[in-house]
């Protein structure tokens, strides 16, 4: 009992760092440049439809490329959860602005109708593809617009009651703001 409790506040512990670290990159970058470094965006239009979504990019050392996360959550009719890693370049202009594209890597839970004899839930990494386009407005550059799209593939075999898709896809409509 007491080794369980003094795992979780070595858990919480690190977990607090990984904030205090996050927002002070943050804050650091968003300060240091003039360009927007990193954006929050979410997508408006699919929460009255039962289904939230939101990421985060962050711009890389080199101007042309980026890192993110970004997270798929349905909270009506649930058919799928995901979450995952993206890695972006930009070919014609700075990262978060214009055309990107790249490669992300994630894991999904999908669940399944017992009705029509499939299992309850299913979880599997996949990894993917992804294009999309920003638009980075306002005098300073600091609201985002983006849409754009992409293509998953599931990394394990799916049993044939398995609600997983072995490939899925992706519509990205977003709205939010860069630092």
């Amino acid at each position: 009992m007491a080794a369980n409790y003094i795992a979780v506040r070595g858990c919480m512990k690190i977990f607090h760092y990984a904030v205090i670290f996050a927002l002070v990159l943050f804050a650091g970058s968003s300060l240091a440049a003039a360009i927007p470094q990193q954006s929050l965006a979410f997508n408006p239009v699919f929460v009255p439809f039962g289904t939230a979504n939101a990421e985060y990019e962050h711009a890389l050392f080199t101007p042309k490329s980026s890192l993110g996360v970004a997270g798929w959550y349905e909270f009506m009719d649930v058919k799928a959860r995901w979450c995952s890693v993206r890695a972006l370049y930009y070919p014609f202009t700075d990262a978060l602005d214009g055309f990107g594209f790249g490669l992300s890597a994630g894991v999904m839970q999908a669940f399944g109708d017992e009705k029509k004899g499939e299992m309850k839930q299913d979880l599997a990494p996949v990894a993917g593809v992804i294009a999309q386009y920003n638009w980075l407005l306002g005098a300073d550059k600091h609201y985002l617009i983006g849409i754009g799209m992409g293509a998953t593939v599931t990394l394990k075999s799916c049993k044939d009651d398995s609600p997983l898709n072995r490939f899925d896809g992706f519509l990205r409509l977003v709205a939010g703001y860069a630092l």
